[in-house]
């Protein structure tokens, strides 16, 4: 009686799995995954605190709301992620358009506009609309993706340099970094320059290849935690001249609120130019950020994608 019911519970178990990956991943999870799995998280949750920063600065927002973002998108990726090559969390992207269409407007804006991002895509996801992205072309993409990247180096190539700037318009950043290159603080570029050589030294490191086991498992782990290696590093070093040397030389971050804000509902009304508006005047002042947004995540997510598939 009870093999008629067999395909039933096929097509629910698989339903399940596909709309719940982790009901399918969970059972056969081992030992040895738990082991690399604590290496990657721990490498890249020490990696993403200080970059989640530097991102909510990109976005104009406070230093906490990087961190918040950082790890709430983490914990929902673990029961419907899929593909392991995506993002999920703050990107310098995303920051930067995000900026763009709240610059100015109160941190409930800020906050309705994610939220309707959000609301936007998991639209998408439950009317399938999946298949629209394969009509976006590989030169769409691989333009993209360039574009994406110039923007992202020119948009870190500030801080790098330490140069104040309050334009995030691709040429008008240009231009403050040729107009206040005077201004250039060597102690910053020092440190960002010595990051730098320093991750690459260990990525060529890494790749030494050796018949002794037990080093090249160590230089395995060197070469994947060297983002966290450098973070715990560069920390220490700020708090030594912080704390018992009157001060870094260097720009440090500074104080960042503590605690989590309690969970709820954005707010839908907001005070704009000493105006309260309500929701409708919260979408007005967002304009056609609630739609390209969410577009361009979705959009800069297929181009990793692609080209990982491209790799492979």
């Amino acid at each position: 009686a009870s093999v008629p019911n067999r395909p039933k519970e096929s097509k629910l178990k698989k339903f399940v799995n596909s709309r719940i990956p982790i009901t399918e991943w969970l059972p056969k999870y081992t030992k040895n995954d738990i082991v690399a799995d604590f290496i990657a998280g721990l490498t890249v949750g020490l990696t993403m605190m200080p970059q989640s920063i530097a991102y909510a600065g990109l976005a104009g927002l406070s230093p906490q709301y990087g961190l918040y973002t950082a790890f709430i998108g983490s914990f929902t990726y673990i029961f419907f992620g899929t593909i392991k090559e995506v993002s999920i969390g703050p990107t310098s992207l995303m920051a930067i358009i995000t900026q763009s269409y709240v610059d100015g407007l109160p941190i409930e804006c800020v906050v309705l506009l994610t939220f309707m991002a959000g609301v936007v895509e998991l639209l998408m996801g439950v009317f399938r609309l999946g298949f629209l992205v394969e009509f976006i072309s590989s030169p769409i993409t691989s333009g993209f993706t360039s574009a994406s990247a110039l923007i992202i180096i020119l948009a870190q190539l500030k801080p790098l340099l330490g140069i104040k700037s309050h334009s995030h318009h691709f040429l008008m950043m240009v231009i403050e970094i040729f107009e206040n290159i005077s201004e250039t603080r060597l102690p910053d570029v020092s440190l960002g320059v010595g990051c730098i050589i320093f991750l690459f030294a260990i990525k060529r490191i890494s790749r030494i290849q050796t018949r002794n086991r037990n080093l090249r498992k160590s230089l395995w782990f060197l070469g994947i935690s060297k983002n966290a290696i450098c973070v715990f590093l560069t920390s220490l070093l700020g708090i030594y001249l912080h704390e018992w040397r009157g001060g870094a030389p260097f720009k440090l971050t500074g104080e960042v609120v503590q605690g989590l804000p309690s969970f709820s509902f954005p707010n839908l009304t907001a005070v704009i130019d000493d105006k309260p508006v309500n929701f409708k005047g919260m979408l007005e002042s967002l304009g056609w950020g609630v739609i390209v947004v969410p577009f361009v995540a979705v959009l800069a997510n297929v181009a990793i994608a692609k080209s990982y598939g491209e790799v492979a």
